[in-house]
């Protein structure tokens, strides 16, 4: 069984998508036209005379609107060579587009473990004729004539655009050519030759030759269009048309699946009267060997999409075929007739597209339960027929529910697609089919309070037109699309490209607002094309009563990470780590609880990021936050983290611990500072952290800080001075003992090489990648000096793109922000209790979307509900190429 997850087509008649062209056929409208001088002129080879030399007495088909127009921008293809690219591959590369758009395709290095690898992509074409060779004749030949009209470059082409490595090949069977391409794909699915694959077909008539020579032989209909199932009939009104299916034989998470094929085949019409007869017997073999490839009795089928294309020798075969096939024992119970019609009255026989047309008319019929009217009878039946009814078989001339056969679960829908040359080919579609939604989610419902929207286009493309379409479907729609849906689709199941927008939205209102602002679109003029992004880790100062605590409700993610901590924690002797971030603990009460929540609350952070894709270059923690430094980069286990966390903490409290101490703010430059504690008359402070030119802190006494504070609020100009919350004088000689007791428990702690680079505090030196850290470092960093200014102004720091803090609330940025480049991005995971975690988050993500960052969107996504809506396809900006016929 095959899954269809994705289609697309251009046919006749302003049919741009499935859904217009669905709307065609409902509506019952006849595509026909005469043939239009953008073509040729028809005059120059029409006559009433049918025995005229190079003189045809047809003069209609049915054509498409955008036949000689193409974005060579989009395809990286010059206007030359686009002028001698046959417009059938062009129509498909841009259909193809549309297709995987519909599929929800990205590949797996853009869209993560969902995504479709690139070397297991095959591309399956059926494509019968050339005739813009003929066009291209009255012009001098270049190099671009043989790559531009040779057919096995329809596949190729396609492959080579988006570097696919699976098979590409191209069928010519004449008018069967699109369903042996299905065929093709499907049975190289089935021998995993590829994992996926794109089927496909195009028709453009472009020049009078074929045309001629179809007259001559009466093949096609002298008098107008297909007069399929009419005693009239003729033969067949040629057509242009193109139609794209993608298809893979494992369903992935969250795939929409349009309808399943359980089976298809091909034969060939040996015994025939002549090389273009058709033979009915041979026809009703493969129908027959297709329902048994199924697993179904013919009797199952409840409706057949027929060749019908008008002739008076192929539609008699073919009914014929199909009562032999399908009909032997049915009833004249309404619940079991058999419903036969075909689209060529419609929308023409687009000769090698014309199994792809009807295919993908099988799929939105099952999707909408529907048969559309049969429009051929314009006289009568053919009365060759016989009582069509006495052998189960309608056809219907108005439109008709579609239901399962009674007893059947689906509804089977068989297509047929022949060859003049004799070749038969046919599909069995299975309908009602189940979006699916991932069954590995964790949760029922998506409780993410602000979600990201993306849009993205390549640079020539008007950007407005991509928010247009997007918002007049947003307000077009006639069901609910769910926020979670869209920035699902958007994010994990769409193409990227370099002129980007990502919004934070909280509503559908929400977005619709925002799109109404028409956002301009960042372009990427790095030129390095991956930034690097560094990880910011704060200390004392970023813990709050419930710090994390939505995020913990509503991210299995950063949960299961908080859980991990926890054990660490009571491993190591802590017990009120949940109870802190869930809001129950006040950590100004319990300094261990208080680390511990700090620490926590950075290395979930950051785990998070990584699981999304987002891994750093380089890490500097400030204070306790390296700690977090050490665990993120491997350098140290979870559990021996929090172990020395709590041996530092505790170390502090023990009788001999400085519990008296205290630290001081004071927002002038440390030269200054140094000089005001000489002339205060203090004693015993000393430098914390040097945090830049704005902020240094200090440490010591608590009664000598006060003495310092009321020193400087009596100046006269008088700095920003602050008193920090805490006991203890960090990182300063008081502390000297308790380090002692630190450095005994570091001794016994296996460190190991750090997987990412560290940026140490106490000199600003670098912990290249590879290297272990002294097992005496922790102990030292306790009473030295905290030199962010160092590692701020560090060359590897001064190189990264994006720094992201990892803290509970936004501290280290703003005192980042005056040593880095105005370029680099400064982004924030979390902030107050009283701020939208989600809200946050969701900002930092688009502003790392837009800056080209890649983001497993898989795995953000995957603990929650989410499915694949349609969106838009890509509005193409094309341009006229075309070489007339002369």
């Amino acid at each position: 069984r095959i899954a269809i997850v994705g289609m697309a087509c251009r046919f006749p008649g302003g049919a741009h998508s499935p859904e217009e062209f669905w709307q065609l056929l409902m509506s019952g409208k006849d595509t026909m036209q005469d043939i239009p001088s953008s073509r040729f002129n028809i005059d120059d080879y029409w006559s009433n005379q049918s025995g005229e030399p190079n003189k045809m007495t047809a003069r209609k088909g049915h054509f498409l609107q955008e036949g000689a127009f193409f974005d060579e921008v989009f395809f990286n293809v010059s206007p030359r060579e686009a002028m001698n690219i046959d417009p059938q591959h062009r129509i498909l590369l841009e259909t193809v587009v549309d297709a995987l758009d519909d599929a929800g395709y990205k590949e797996v290095q853009e869209g993560g473990e969902i995504g479709w690898n690139k070397s297991t992509m095959g591309v399956f074409i059926g494509s019968a004729t050339d005739s813009y060779q003929n066009n291209l004749a009255g012009e001098p030949i270049d190099a671009f004539f043989c790559p531009g009209t040779i057919r096995g470059f329809a596949g190729g082409r396609i492959s080579h655009y988006f570097g696919w490595q699976g098979p590409a090949v191209v069928y010519d069977t004449a008018c069967s050519s699109s369903l042996v391409a299905v065929h093709s794909a499907c049975q190289s699915l089935l021998l995993h030759e590829c994992d996926a694959a794109v089927a496909g077909a195009a028709n453009m008539l472009t020049s009078p030759e074929m045309y001629l020579g179809l007259s001559k032989g009466y093949f096609i209909s002298n008098t107008g269009g297909c007069r399929t199932f009419d005693e009239s009939a003729d033969g067949y009104c040629r057509a242009e048309g193109v139609g794209v299916v993608r298809l893979e034989d494992a369903l992935r998470d969250n795939d929409k699946i349009q309808a399943v094929i359980v089976a298809s085949g091909i034969n060939q019409s040996g015994p025939s009267e002549s090389l273009t007869t058709p033979h009915s017997l041979t026809q009703a073999a493969l129908f027959a060997a297709n329902c048994k490839r199924a697993g179904i009795s013919p009797l199952a089928v409840r409706a057949v999409e027929a060749h019908g294309t008008g002739t008076r020798a192929g539609d008699y075969a073919e009914m014929e075929a199909i009562k032999i096939a399908y009909c032997s024992g049915r009833t004249l119970d309404p619940d079991t007739q058999l419903f036969v019609s075909s689209l060529k009255p419609n929308v023409g026989h687009s000769e090698s597209a014309a199994g792809m047309a009807s295919l993908i008319k099988g799929i939105l019929m099952a999707k909408h339960e529907q048969i559309p009217a049969h429009i051929g009878i314009i006289t009568r039946q053919d009365t060759r027929f016989g009582d069509l009814g006495a052998c189960g078989i309608q056809i219907p001339t108005t439109s008709q529910p579609l239901r399962a056969i009674t007893g059947e679960q689906h509804i089977f829908t068989a297509i047929h697609n022949f060859g003049a040359h004799g070749g038969n080919a046919g599909v069995i579609l299975q309908g009602s089919p189940i979006a699916q939604i991932n069954p590995a989610n964790s949760v029922t419902s998506d409780p993410r309070s602000y979600h990201v929207v993306v849009l993205s286009a390549k640079s020539h493309t008007k950007f407005s037109t991509i928010v247009e379409r997007l918002l007049a479907q947003i307000q077009a729609a006639t069901s609910p699309i769910t926020l979670s849906a869209l920035s699902y689709t958007t994010t994990t199941r769409r193409m990227d490209y370099p002129s980007r927008i990502a919004l934070s939205v909280s509503s559908i209102e929400d977005l619709k607002v925002q799109l109404q602002t028409n956002p301009s679109p960042t372009i990427l003029k790095r030129k390095n094309s991956t930034p690097k992004i560094g990880f910011l880790i704060g200390g004392n100062g970023s813990q709050y009563q419930g710090m994390g605590k939505e995020l913990y409700q509503t991210s299995p993610i950063f949960r299961s990470y908080i859980d991990a901590c926890d054990t660490a924690a009571k491993g190591a002797g802590t017990e009120d780590l949940i109870g802190l971030i869930t809001g129950t603990v006040d950590p100004r009460s319990n300094d261990l609880a208080s680390a511990a929540g700090i620490f926590s609350v950075g290395y979930a952070v950051g785990m998070m990021w990584r699981h999304w894709g987002i891994e750093p270059s380089l890490l500097l923690g400030h204070s306790l936050g390296e700690y977090v430094a050490l665990a993120i980069s491997g350098c140290i286990s979870l559990a021996d983290a929090m172990q020395l966390l709590v041996t530092k903490v505790r170390s502090t409290h023990a009788p001999s611990g400085y519990q008296s101490g205290g630290m001081l703010a004071i927002g002038i430059p440390v030269q200054d500072v140094r000089e005001m504690i000489v002339l205060s008359g203090c004693n015993g402070i000393d430098i914390a952290c040097i945090n830049g030119t704005s902020q240094t802190i200090v440490a010591g006494a608590r009664s000598e800080l006060l003495k310092l504070q009321a020193y400087i609020k009596a100046l006269p100009e008088r700095p920003l001075v602050k008193l920090l919350p805490g006991s203890v004088a960090w990182h300063s000689a008081h502390l000297a003992e308790a380090a002692g007791s630190l450095k005994q428990v570091t001794n016994t702690i296996q460190f190991s090489k750090a997987e990412v680079p560290i940026l140490l505090n106490v000199d600003g030196s670098l912990l290249e990648q590879g290297l272990i850290p002294s097992s005496t470092y922790l102990s030292e960093q306790m009473v030295r000096t905290v030199r962010f200014d160092l590692c701020a102004t560090h060359p590897l720091a001064q190189d990264i793109d994006i720094w992201i803090e990892l803290s509970a609330k936004a501290i280290l940025l703003p005192l980042l922000r005056p040593f880095v480049p105005m370029k680099t991005l400064l982004l924030s995971s979390l902030n107050y209790s009283t701020t939208d975690c989600w809200s946050t988050i969701t900002k930092s993500l688009a502003r790392l979307y837009e800056a080209h960052v890649h983001i497993n969107w898989a795995k953000y996504h995957d603990p929650y509900p989410v499915q694949l809506v349609s969106l838009p396809s890509y509005p193409f900006t094309r341009n006229e190429h075309w070489i007339a016929y002369s």
